[in-house]
């Protein structure tokens, strides 16, 4: 509206213009000047103001009270996605993936194969066995020993070995050379990659175990039996202590050893686990509880002492000695713990056995008639 209002101002002051140049100037040249100048000042209105013409005059309108602005609610970024092929390698391909079949298992060990090499020392000056043995055995630990077969090879001081035609499967080498230690090894011979295997096996000097023995009052124990029991195959070494309680296990082979203070089958304590690095390792004492003891006699039926009879026998509580009469058929079965013990005597085909009580720093007496 107001744009149409400066629009008529202006057409009225043109009109004014060309009425006063009209009484001035009398005649045609003074009406058609302000003709022109009308013209000239609507063109101008025309063009510089063009939106008088195309928008009629707005009513007029009630202000209105916007409407209160909504809280914008946002969701939260999911993060990055997770594409499986940047964050993993490349896949397999799919032969490479799948299992083997039963078949394919089956196949990879069908046929023979060769087992070749040498066995060094360590210290290279150490001298090889004019003679030592080489077992091939199936494997203790691989899963395809199925079909694999015992070999045994003897050896000589260049240390070469090799076993032909040797069914495929998995196996252990297993090495005998004397005061020479070597760890088993185990091997695989399967299609296509390992049907001709070439190992070296490095052998040490086997090394000693020592370890002392002693009684309630902390002296010496002499004449107990002590087992040491590798664990690899149950392989004992057994030996009794001497004067001052003392034991020694000489060509003793690097692992995994049980050691017990009495026969291996009934200690007088529980086993203790032993892991042995050569050259010497020195366990720590055992210290046995108060201990009884039994004396044993051995007579015929008139009385006369029988020797060399095996006597032997076994408690509750542990202990398993055995010892032979002497010329007076007398055996004494010491280091024995408190309790029920039972007492064996054998000689050839006779046979007895008794039962007796032990009881803490005495000796129980009992005697034995063998018959002929």
């Amino acid at each position: 509206m107001g744009r149409a209002v400066e629009d008529c101002a202006l057409a009225s002051g043109a009109v004014s213009i060309a009425r006063r140049l009209a009484g001035r100037r009398s005649g045609r040249a003074a009406l058609w000047l302000a003709l022109t100048a009308v013209v000239g000042l609507t063109l101008v209105v025309w063009f510089v103001f063009p939106e008088s013409k195309t928008h009629p005059a707005s009513p007029v309108t009630t202000p209105t009270v916007p409407a209160p602005a909504r809280e914008l609610v946002t969701e939260p970024s999911p993060g990055p996605t997770f594409d499986p092929r940047r964050e993993n390698p490349a896949p397999l391909d799919e032969t490479t993936r799948q299992a083997p079949t039963t078949a394919e298992r089956v196949a990879r060990f069908n046929g023979v194969g060769r087992v070749r090499g040498r066995l060094t020392t360590d210290p290279p000056n150490l001298p090889l066995p004019e003679h030592w043995t080489l077992v091939l055995e199936p494997s203790s630990s691989l899963h395809s020993a199925e079909r694999a077969e015992r070999r045994e090879l003897a050896c000589g001081p260049d240390g070469a070995f090799v076993f032909e035609n040797v069914p495929l499967g998995g196996y252990d080498l297993v090495v005998d050379a004397g005061d020479l230690d070597c760890r088993r090894r185990a091997l695989l011979l399967a299609k296509p990659e390992s049907q001709d295997v070439y190992v070296v096996l490095v052998a040490h000097l086997s090394g000693e175990l020592l370890g002392r023995v002693v009684d309630a009052y902390g002296l010496g124990a002499e004449g107990v039996a002590v087992a040491l029991t590798r664990k690899e195959d149950t392989r004992v070494l057994e030996t009794a202590t001497g004067p001052g309680g003392e034991y020694r296990f000489e060509r003793v082979h690097d692992g995994e050893w049980s050691l017990a203070v009495g026969l291996a089958t009934n200690p007088l304590f529980p086993a203790r686990d032993v892991s042995f690095a050569g050259p010497r390792v020195t366990a720590p004492d055992f210290e046995l509880p108060p201990c009884g003891e039994v004396a044993v006699f051995v007579h015929d039926e008139r009385g006369s002492p029988l020797a060399g009879v095996a006597v032997s026998g076994y408690g509750a509580k542990g202990g398993a000695p055995r010892t032979t009469t002497d010329l007076e058929g007398r055996a004494v079965l010491r280091w024995l713990p408190e309790g029920l013990f039972t007492v064996l005597a054998e000689r050839a085909t006779l046979r007895s056995k008794q039962h007796v009580t032990v009881l803490p720093g005495e000796t129980i007496v009992t005697r034995f008639v063998f018959t002929p």
